[in-house]
C-alpha cells in the first residue's frame, strides 16, 4: 500500500469533532500535530457479546463480556460451550465453524481441541492481506531460532487479465531453522487468501518446507507462487 502512495498511521488517537460540525471533510489532527482533512472516514467502533439476557451468571458463567472458554470451547460450567463470536477469541466466520467442530467432537467423546494458531486469516482490503501461523517477531518471542524468506513475485493466476498485467503478490514465510518446519506465513495481493490457505493446511499437518517445495501445483495458479518461493531457497546446493 505504501508502494501505491498510502500513507500508513498507526496507534493514532485522533482529536475527531462531533460529526455535526463537519463540513464538507472532517478536520483532524494527529498526535504529531499533523492535520489531516480525508475524503472519507470510517469509524470502527468494536463489538461486543450480545449476552446480557441469558441470566448466564445465575449458572455460574460470567458475563460481562465476551464470554471465556478453554480450548474445548467449554464455559466455566463444563457441560456449556460457547462458540463463535460469543467468546471473542477471532471474530471470524471460519473460526466459528472450526469451534463448532471442536465442540462437536469433545461432546461425542472425542479428542479435539481449538488453537487460533492454525487459523488462516485475510482482510480484504485492495489488495487483500491474509497471515496463518506466526510473524516472524511472535516466532523469536517464543523461543525459535527462525529465517525469514520474502519475496514479491508477479503472479500469473486462471484470471486471464494477469497473463497481460501479472499481479504483485508479495510473500513473507517464517521458517524454524533447525527442523526447517514453516512456523508462519503473510501474504499481500489478489490470490493472499489461497497462499496462506496452502500455508495453513503445512502448518496444521507439520509438513517441513522441503515436503511443500516438492509439491506440485497447478500452473498457473497463486498456490504455485508459495511453492517456487520455497524452491527458491531451500533448492540451492549447500544452503
Amino acid at each position: 500500500m505504501e508502494a501505491q502512495g498510502v500513507s500508513i498511521k498507526l496507534n493514532e488517537k485522533p482529536d475527531l469533532p462531533p460529526p455535526e460540525t463537519w463540513t464538507e471533510r472532517p478536520v483532524l489532527k494527529l498526535s504529531d500535530g499533523t492535520i489531516v482533512s480525508p475524503g472519507l472516514t470510517l469509524i470502527a467502533t468494536g463489538r461486543k457479546p450480545n449476552v446480557e439476557e441469558l441470566s448466564l451468571e445465575s449458572i455460574g458463567i460470567a458475563a460481562d463480556g465476551f464470554i471465556p472458554v478453554n480450548e474445548k470451547m467449554q464455559t466455566a460450567q463444563p457441560n456449556v460451550y460457547a462458540v463463535g463470536d460469543a467468546n471473542g477469541l477471532a471474530l471470524l466466520d471460519s473460526v466459528a465453524f472450526a469451534q463448532a467442530r471442536v465442540t462437536i467432537e469433545t461432546i461425542l467423546g472425542k479428542e479435539a481441541r481449538f488453537d487460533l494458531h492454525w487459523v488462516p486469516r485475510c482482510v480484504y482490503t485492495d489488495p487483500p492481506s491474509a497471515s496463518a501461523g506466526w510473524t516472524d517477531k511472535e516466532a523469536a518471542a517464543a523461543g525459535h531460532d527462525i529465517e525469514v524468506l520474502e519475496e514479491t513475485v508477479r503472479l500469473v493466476t486462471d484470471d486471464d487479465r494477469s497473463v497481460v498485467d501479472p499481479q504483485p503478490m508479495k510473500i513473507r514465510l517464517v521458517v524454524q531453522s533447525e527442523t526447517r518446519r514453516l512456523l508462519g506465513c503473510q501474504a499481500v495481493g489478489a490470490k493472499a487468501a489461497e497462499i496462506v490457505n496452502l500455508a495453513a493446511a503445512a502448518l496444521r499437518t507439520g509438513l517441513s518446507v522441503t515436503q511443500v517445495a516438492n509439491l506440485v501445483m497447478v500452473h498457473p495458479s497463486a498456490s504455485e507462487a508459495l511453492v517456487r518461493c520455497l524452491q527458491s531457497r531451500f533448492d540451492r546446493p549447500g544452503l
